[in-house]
C-alpha cells in the first residue's frame, strides 16, 4: 500500500511537472518576443539584439533557443576569417559555453587557431581560457569528477590526465587538472590539498603581472584561512603586495596583509596595518580582528 502510494505520488509530482513545463513552453511560444523571433529567422545580424530582450523579459526558453540557433545554424558554418570578430568571439564567452561541444566548428577554431582568436581580443591564452579549457572541464572533467563521487572514490587523476594529453597535448593539462584538484580537496575539506593546489594554479600564471587584484586578494585570504605552512604564507603576501600596488588603498588589502602578517608572528607589524584598515571603513569585522590582534587572540578559524 505504502509504496503504491509512493508510485502514485511519483506518476502526480511528473504530471504537475510536465504541465508547469508545457504551460512555460506555450507561453514562450505564444509570446510577442517568440512570434519576433520567427519573423527574423535565418536573420542572424538581428538575433543577438533579440537575444538581449529575451534576457531582460526573463525567457530563458527564447534565450536558449535563441543562442543554439545562432551557434549552430549561422557560427558554426562561418569560415574562420568570418567568424574570428570580437562580437562572436565575446557571444560565445557570455552565452553559449553550455551548448557549445568539442564536436563544434566554432571549437576547432577555438582550439587550432587559438592564435588568431588571441590577436583579435588582444589577449594572450583568450581562446585557452573562454573556451576551450572550459570544453575540457565540461567534457572531460567533471562526468568522471561526479562518477567518483557518487562511488564515494576519488576520482583517477591520472587517467583523466592522460585522457586530456591525448585529445589535447599537453598544454591543456596543467591548468585544468590543478583547477579541478584543487575545487574536489576544499569540497572534501581535504584543506592541505585544497591550498597546496591553488597555490600551483597561482604559480602557472606570471602573479607579478596580473592586474586583477580581486582574483590576487581572494587567493591570499584563502592561504590566509586554510594554511599553516610558513612558506605558503609568505607566499601570500607576495600576491597580496601585488594587489596593493594596483589598488594601494584598499582597505580589504590592507586588511587581507595584517591577517596575513599576523599569522606569520608579525604581531607589531600586523597591528599597524589592521589600524589603517580600521581608520578606513567601519566594517564591524576588521574592528573586532584589530581588538583581537590586540589582544594577542587567533584572528582564523581552526579548519
Amino acid at each position: 500500500m505504502i509504496k503504491n502510494k509512493i508510485k502514485i505520488g511519483r506518476i502526480f509530482f511528473m504530471m504537475v511537472w510536465l504541465i508547469i513545463s508545457t504551460k512555460s513552453v506555450l507561453h514562450s511560444q505564444d509570446s510577442t518576443l517568440f512570434r519576433e523571433y520567427q519573423s527574423i529567422q535565418n536573420n542572424y545580424e538581428n538575433m543577438p539584439l533579440l537575444l538581449d530582450k529575451a534576457l531582460k523579459a526573463g525567457d530563458k526558453e527564447l534565450a536558449k533557443t535563441i543562442i543554439g540557433d545562432y551557434l549552430h545554424n549561422y557560427l558554426d558554418k562561418l569560415s574562420l576569417d568570418e567568424f574570428a570578430t570580437k562580437e562572436h568571439i565575446e557571444f560565445l564567452g557570455k552565452f553559449a559555453g553550455d551548448i557549445v561541444s568539442s564536436m563544434d566548428q566554432v571549437f576547432q577554431w577555438f582550439y587550432k587557431h587559438g592564435d588568431k582568436i588571441d590577436s583579435v581580443m588582444h589577449n594572450d591564452d583568450c581562446a585557452k581560457h573562454i573556451l576551450v579549457n572550459f570544453i575540457i572541464r565540461k567534457e572531460e572533467i567533471i562526468p568522471k569528477v561526479k562518477a567518483a563521487e557518487q562511488n564515494g572514490s576519488e576520482p583517477d587523476w591520472a587517467q583523466i590526465s592522460r585522457t586530456i594529453q591525448n585529445k589535447y597535448g599537453k598544454n591543456y593539462i596543467n591548468y585544468n587538472m590543478v583547477s579541478s584538484k584543487m575545487n574536489w580537496y576544499f569540497n572534501k575539506k581535504n584543506y592541505p590539498q585544497y591550498v597546496h593546489n591553488l597555490t600551483a594554479l597561482m604559480g602557472l600564471s606570471d602573479v607579478q603581472k596580473s592586474d586583477n587584484w580581486q582574483s590576487l586578494n581572494q587567493a591570499a585570504w584563502s592561504l590566509f584561512m586554510y594554511s599553516q605552512q610558513k612558506d605558503e604564507l609568505e607566499k601570500a603576501l607576495t600576491w597580496i603586495e601585488r594587489a596593493l600596488q594596483i589598488k594601494p588603498e584598499d582597505y580589504r588589502l590592507i586588511d587581507t596583509k595584517a591577517n596575513l602578517l599576523y599569522k606569520l608572528g608579525k604581531k607589531e607589524e600586523a597591528i599597524t596595518f589592521e589600524q589603517k584598515a580600521a581608520s578606513m571603513s567601519k566594517e564591524k569585522g576588521i574592528q573586532a580582528t584589530l581588538a583581537k590582534m590586540q589582544k594577542d587572540e587567533q584572528t582564523w578559524e581552526n579548519y
